[in-house]
């Protein structure tokens, strides 16, 4: 379990459940349990999402039922936090998004210190 925490950014529809938009999805059961065991290697958890207002707050909802500890919601661990014009930026070791096709290749690693 050595190695550098990282932080992780976690999509939600697609990758912590099927695609229902605006519905939320079926869990995906494999990610989740990874995601959780990725914070129990002490790794940071940001839920990154284009969901917003109560469809944001059922997504964090799920999260918080399925026992997935998050760090942050749509923004920067705190001690990482800061904008530009405005603007603000993910800042991530790792994002984790079924359009990005890493996903079963990702899970497959017990730590994302694995991860090459």
């Amino acid at each position: 379990m050595g190695g550098k925490k990282k932080i992780l950014a976690v999509d939600f529809d697609g990758t912590l459940v099927t695609e229902a938009f605006p519905k939320i999805g079926d869990p995906k059961k494999d990610v989740i349990d990874w995601v959780k065991k990725q914070e129990k290697h002490g790794h940071k958890i940001i839920l990154w999402t284009c969901r917003e207002g109560d469809l944001l707050l059922e997504a964090v909802k799920f999260c918080v039922e399925n026992k997935i500890e998050l760090d942050a919601v749509n923004e920067n661990v705190v001690d990482l936090k800061f904008s530009y014009l405005g603007q603000h930026k993910i800042i991530a070791d790792v994002y984790l998004d079924d359009k990005s096709g890493n996903i079963n290749e990702m899970i497959k690693l017990d730590d994302i210190n694995n991860f090459k």
